[in-house]
C-alpha cells in the first residue's frame, strides 16, 4: 500500500492539484492521496472479508 500511494496516487495527484491550486494544491495532494488510500484499502478489505466469509470451513 505505501508504493501504491506514493508512486500511483501522490504523484499524480501532485501534478494536478499543483495545476489547479498552485503551492496550496502541492500541500494538500498530501491529504488526498491518504484520504484514496484510506478508501482503497477500504475496499479491498471489504472485498476480502466478503471472499473469506464465503469460503467454506473445512
Amino acid at each position: 500500500m505505501a508504493a501504491l500511494r506514493q508512486a500511483i496516487i501522490y504523484i499524480p495527484l501532485m501534478h494536478v492539484m499543483g495545476a489547479y491550486f498552485g503551492y496550496i494544491g502541492l500541500i494538500e495532494s498530501q491529504t488526498a492521496a491518504e484520504i484514496v488510500t484510506f478508501l482503497l484499502a477500504g475496499w479491498i478489505f471489504s472485498k476480502r472479508l466478503a471472499a473469506i466469509k464465503e469460503k467454506p470451513q473445512s
